[in-house]
């Protein structure tokens, strides 16, 4: 069985897991096109809805989401929208709570439409936050290629076995890092279930310095 592992937002090494099925209200509004209270979260909703019936009438292999597929877009643009509205206040010099982290397992056989959900997602996240608002990554070529991303060793400057270490990790994220991670609101695991555990803590432990650099910031 094949995964897709999608952090969003936060830069804590593990965070609350929330399982798909549970779109509640906001997956309501994406479908009925309720009007959202901040209009920045109305386009990310309309953007959302948009994408989705792009998919379904596209030539000629339409794409048709069911709604476990619908409940974990509506899950990650909810979280999205707490992200934006977060930046907005702080754009006002208001000082919001911190938006807790979102951790969400996308998973399923091969050919059951994963790969559409993470180029939407991907898709929306870049209209609204730029080609930095997101990572992609997996630790192999081929199934990097698959989602559009990179390996794990190039994403987070992890070159070798030996940068697994805790002496190599002790010396601090470079520059290239920091700049690469500074606006990243989701990174998107690809075939999770593979990726070693030193890797990923590696990874992790990259992301979580290169933040703290750049917004001073704890990064744990």
């Amino acid at each position: 069985m094949e995964s897709v592992a999608a952090v969003v937002h936060g830069i804590e090494p593990v965070g609350a897991a929330r399982a798909a099925g549970s779109g509640g209200p906001l997956l309501a509004t994406l479908a009925e096109g309720e009007a959202a209270d901040c209009a920045r979260e109305a386009l990310l909703r309309d953007c959302a809805r948009q994408l989705m019936r792009e998919a379904a009438t596209k030539e000629p292999n339409p794409v048709v989401f069911n709604k476990e597929q619908e409940d974990v877009i509506a899950l990650i643009a909810g979280k999205l929208e707490e992200v934006l509205a977060a930046k907005d206040a702080v754009a006002r010099g208001e000082a919001p709570r911190p938006v807790s982290q979102l951790v969400l397992l996308l998973h399923g056989l091969g050919g059951t439409g994963k790969t559409e959900v993470v180029s939407l997602i991907r898709r929306v996240i870049n209209n609204f936050f730029g080609e930095g608002g997101d990572v992609a990554a997996a630790q192999s070529n081929s199934a990097a290629r698959g989602i559009g991303g990179q390996t794990i060793h190039s994403a987070f400057e992890v070159p070798s076995r030996n940068s697994l270490q805790l002496h190599a990790l002790g010396s601090g994220p470079k520059e290239s890092l920091i700049d690469a991670l500074r606006e990243v609101v989701a990174v998107i695991f690809e075939e999770v279930s593979m990726i070693e555990a030193a890797l990923l803590g590696a990874a992790s432990y990259k992301m979580c310095c290169a933040r703290q650099r750049w917004h001073g910031c704890h990064p744990f």
